[in-house]
């Protein structure tokens, strides 16, 4: 019980560390969201160097709360798309799937649900470049795997990358 609370604290802090990153990244790339800016000065009276660690923190929260939104969204929408898809007998594994035929929201979800499983690596693997191809960031999926199954669901996926990268 200790060890499972020790991981989702591990993973809560890597996915935290990841989430402050990126929006440093905004910060310095000078993306910022308007509104959450405007807050930001609001909340801290024209304190510009205040308003920026109230920036931080709200804009953190709000890719917290996005992706909160977009996992609901996908599992609902998964939920059904899956179930026109495939029959209700038949198990999706990655062995038995066509990467074209499913949204990124639905890789996602078979490589969360699938992460652990060797026998499932080839297509694993060929999942990862597909969400590559289509443009999906990196730091969006370690957040996601982060969020469904942990720090070792983290370490298995760059596993997997570090197989792409040796090919």
């Amino acid at each position: 019980m200790f060890e499972k609370f020790r991981q989702n604290s591990v993973a809560a802090r890597l996915s935290n560390e990841a989430l402050h990153e990126q929006v440093g990244k905004e910060l310095l790339q000078g993306t910022l969201r308007t509104g959450l800016w405007i807050k930001a000065l609001a909340d801290c009276g024209g304190n510009i160097e205040k308003a920026k660690s109230f920036y931080i923190k709200y804009r953190v929260q709000s890719i917290k709360d996005d992706m909160e939104l977009a996992s609901k969204i996908s599992r609902q929408h998964n939920l059904s798309e899956t179930q026109e898809i495939h029959p209700k007998d038949e198990e999706i594994k990655p062995s038995n799937i066509q990467i074209s035929d499913f949204t990124d929201e639905q890789l996602i979800n078979i490589l969360c649900e699938n992460i652990f499983d060797s026998s499932s690596g080839n297509q694993l693997e060929k999942i990862i470049v597909a969400l590559q191809k289509r443009d999906i960031d990196f730091d969006t999926i370690d957040l996601i795997v982060a969020d469904r199954v942990g720090a070792e669901g983290v370490e298995q996926l760059d596993f997997y990358r570090s197989c792409l990268k040796a090919e």
